[in-house]
């Protein structure tokens, strides 16, 4: 099996001087017939003689005027005898191996082309495909070295090998993509469709030093054009979606002045007949996603913070949540506003954290916050957004996302509703991940169902464990003994943490040696101290504050009481399932969800004083009872909440949106 060598020069004789020599030594390396054509595609420096005398080796194929690559390339295979065409750019050096090594992958007949590795790029790069609003493209993913020849999209043009059978069958490079720019990707996808494989092998190794040969001929506008048209022309083939959305996505990425059909330096679009079932698979196999997945490259999920604070069991859970991913498969990158608790634990489980201030809507529209936005996202090459909570955060985020194609998940903690993020969220996210059904309440099922997954936040099970020693955190703080109820979280006003006061209050009466820990702080503490000594609790009742361990705080608790009647989902309630601890709670919001009444814990039927009394005595009472319930709680942490799970069902969720689920 002989091997055509074709190389297009224009105006090259020193690049032919330079790179010709390692071409004609690594050819003359080979154990088959070979034959190097340089096609001189009407240049004006007297190549063709230069190329004569110094490398006679070489068999000279003049045109009369430049008409571009496409052009140079047909006229080089129309000359050629052999049954390999190794297309070369004019300003490649090859090593002495690069022919040698590439020839074996040719024993298997499915083989259509491969590409030599360019051993100047790096990092090492694979191109996928991207499909942004039915608009197709490439990108370049930075992927390990193979130790052999591997499967790609396409073979690049300037230093490639195609057999000669399966380049005529399918025309070669379509004259649609003349002068340059997308032939040999189009029929990349053209044969693969067929079945056909298209391999690197990364033996054969180039140095390919560009020297901006078409930048010659063309100015800088023009290019853009050409790209651009090329790549219209190849999504009209190739995408089963392209339409006025595709025309947008175009001119957001190179520019309305570069699209045609306002641009008018070159031909009208031709008709062009579409390929898009046979082309649709072939674009899935190769998108940037499956190409990650392939190569056991993570995918790069930018994780945007409303907040730089530990503000509540919201940025708990995204610590948790993050710290939790297999970073073989995610690559989490953490975006807050500013420095903070949260921006500080994120790092200290070495996630990449990155601060960026996001203003509020009106003013990101009016100062280019989505330019900034976009542009950041482009930087970090992010496959999918994830936005923690705020809707206000989804407004700027979202947009940015969606306009660069990215899909977008928006991670809802809370049931209160947030009027425009909601309507919009219908437009701008691909997937609303809520964390309970009452959560899921909040949104229209007609518009949204089909968006909602439903996964709950994990709890760390090593921090919130059996294992915990709440004595020594009593001895610490001085706590005689009793029977000792936590309620934890910030005093806010909808919290409605003087219903604890009030059950305390009544509780006493019959069971005295109840003692209430109130751990947090918050708006609310003054109005809370003041009702404590209107209800007369005195010592039974103590302010711990903010604990940057809540675990050892929990772990000295009998009983954990949170009497929010609308709580979202309440992370209280599955700290205190992982700590062993029997919960009282009103049967409504989270609680009514995540407690099993009369299994982890009581439920009370209404958000009463009186009601949370009698099951707060009713636990006092029976130790057995609490450690039965306690017992019960850690097994259905372990079973529901556990990190590494819920981690594997938001990764499900990425895959399905990224096409590979």
């Amino acid at each position: 099996m002989g091997i055509s060598i074709i190389i297009p020069h224009w105006n090259g004789r020193l690049l032919a001087e330079a790179n010709l020599p390692s071409v004609i030594a690594a050819a003359q390396r080979l154990n088959c017939p070979w034959e190097i054509i340089a096609v001189d595609d009407g240049s004006t420096d007297r190549l063709e003689e230069f190329l004569k005398a110094k490398f006679p080796q070489v068999r000279v194929v003049t045109r009369s005027r430049n008409e571009g690559f496409h052009a140079a390339m047909e006229s080089g295979v129309a000359n050629a005898k052999h049954a390999l065409y190794y297309f070369l750019n004019s300003d490649v050096r090859v090593e002495s191996e690069t022919f040698q090594n590439i020839l074996v992958n040719f024993d298997d007949p499915a083989v259509c082309a491969v590409a030599s590795l360019d051993a100047d790029k790096t990092p090492f790069c694979v191109p996928a495909a991207t499909n942004h609003w039915g608009l197709l493209g490439v990108r370049y993913v930075a992927v390990p070295v193979p130790s052999r020849a591997m499967p790609v999209l396409f073979a690049t043009g300037g230093h490639s090998v195609y057999r000669a059978s399966m380049y005529r069958e399918i025309n070669g490079f379509d004259a649609l993509y003349a002068p340059c720019y997308w032939e040999d990707i189009d029929f990349g996808v053209r044969a693969r469709a067929r079945g056909w494989k298209i391999l690197l092998e990364p033996s054969s190794r180039v140095h390919h030093q560009p020297r901006g040969t078409i930048a010659r001929k063309y100015t800088p506008a023009q290019i853009e054009g050409l790209r651009a048209s090329h790549r219209w022309r190849f999504t009209k083939r190739h995408s089963p979606a392209a339409g006025p959305r595709a025309w947008v996505a175009l001119a957001l990425s190179h520019g309305l002045c570069a699209c045609p059909p306002f641009s008018t330096r070159f031909k009208p679009q031709p008709h062009i007949e579409p390929q898009a079932l046979s082309s649709r698979l072939v674009l899935q196999q190769f998108a940037v996603p499956a190409v990650k997945q392939a190569h056991a490259t993570a995918l790069r999920v930018a994780y945007i913070s409303p907040t730089g604070a530990m503000g509540g069991g919201g940025e708990a859970s995204l610590v948790t949540l993050l710290a939790s991913f297999d970073r073989k498969q995610i690559h989490p990158i953490a975006v807050c506003p500013s420095e903070g608790p949260l921006a500080t634990q994120l790092r200290a489980h070495g996630i990449d954290t990155h601060i960026v201030a996001c203003p509020s809507t009106g003013k990101g529209l009016m100062n280019g916050a989505l330019k900034r936005f976009s542009g950041w996202l482009r930087a970090q090459e992010i496959d999918l957004v994830h936005i923690n909570s705020a809707g206000r955060t989804l407004m700027l985020w979202g947009a940015a996302a969606r306009l660069l194609g990215i899909p977008v998940v928006w991670h809802v903690r809370v049931a209160t509703k947030e009027s425009i993020a909601d309507k919009f969220a219908a437009a701008v996210a691909s997937c609303l991940i809520v964390t309970s059904s009452y959560v899921a309440s909040r949104f229209s099922k007609k518009r949204l169902g089909e968006k909602i997954v439903q996964i709950p936040n994990p709890v760390d099970l090593e921090k919130f464990s059996l294992k915990n020693d709440g004595t020594a955190w009593r001895k610490a703080h001085d706590l005689s003994g009793g029977v000792y109820i936590g309620v934890f979280g910030r005093f806010d006003e909808w919290k409605r943490f003087d219903l604890a006061l009030q059950a305390l209050a009544l509780a006493r009466k019959k069971e005295p040696q109840l003692r209430l820990l109130m751990v947090g702080d918050g708006p609310q503490r003054l109005r809370l101290e003041s009702l404590a000594q209107r209800l007369g609790l005195g010592e039974s009742l103590s302010f711990v504050g903010w604990q940057h361990q809540p675990a050892g705080v929990m772990a000295a608790c009998d009983i954990v009481f949170h009497p929010t009647p609308t709580e979202h989902f309440g992370r209280v309630f599955i700290e205190a399932m992982a700590s062993g601890k029997p919960v009282v709670a009103p049967k409504s919001g989270g609680a009514a969800e995540l407690v099993g009444h009369e299994q982890t814990g009581l439920l009370a039927l209404r958000a009463e004083p009186e009601a949370f009394a009698e099951a707060l005595v009713r636990l006092a009472k029976d130790e057995p009872l609490r450690r039965q319930m306690g017992q019960a709680a850690r097994a259905r942490a372990e079973a529901l909440y556990a990190p590494k799970p819920i981690a594997e069902q938001v990764l499900g969720v990425y895959n399905r949106l990224l096409g590979l689920a």
